[in-house]
């Protein structure tokens, strides 16, 4: 099985692949490496980690924002709000 058949199985089985450049590493932090061995898990790229942590941002924001409505502040102040609840 070559490499890039063992790519497609993988992805069709769910899971993501992070290509880069040859000669770049895809996780700079060998620390999240380890940390992942020892938990038994694979360790995720940075551009995963970027965009997860992102994501979760962007949600902590509309929930703030939501809540800050929900609690009767206006648009601007609950803008403020969520921007303010990182």
């Amino acid at each position: 099985m070559t490499l890039e058949e063992m790519i497609a199985a993988y992805e069709a089985d769910g899971g993501e692949v992070t290509r880069v450049a040859p000669g770049e590493r895809a996780i700079t932090d060998t620390r999240r490496i380890y940390t992942a061995m020892r938990e038994g898990r694979r360790a995720a790229a940075d551009e995963a980690v970027a965009t997860r942590a992102a994501e979760d941002r962007a949600e902590a924001e509309a929930e703030a924002f939501r809540a800050a409505k929900y609690d009767g502040a206006s648009d601007a102040d609950a803008l403020a709000y969520a921007q303010s609840a990182k």
